[in-house]
């Protein structure tokens, strides 16, 4: 009989809104793919994060809007014992 540990992890981030509107011209928005946040770094957090986070400037662009709230949930880690026979071939 062969036992295992498995830790499950649960990473979870929202943002709101979850669309914005890009105002350029015809050729500039070809030319866009992605509007970005600025960079962020939290980490060694335990309780839900929120934060308002600027959008990254796209020139000859206006983004509306140009923040969103971006919710950080704490990852749930989950131990269980898995029990069975188990072949290795």
């Amino acid at each position: 009989m062969l036992f295992l540990r498995v830790t499950i992890i649960w990473r979870t981030c929202s943002l709101s809104p979850k669309n914005v509107v890009v105002y350029a011209s015809k050729e500039s928005l070809d030319k866009i793919y992605e509007v970005s946040t600025e960079y962020l770094n939290i980490v060694n957090f335990d309780d839900t994060v929120t934060h308002t986070v600027k959008l990254k400037a796209i020139h000859g662009a206006k983004i509306v809007p140009s923040t969103v709230q971006m919710t950080l949930y704490p990852d749930i880690l989950t131990e269980s014992f898995l029990e069975g026979t188990y072949h290795c071939y």
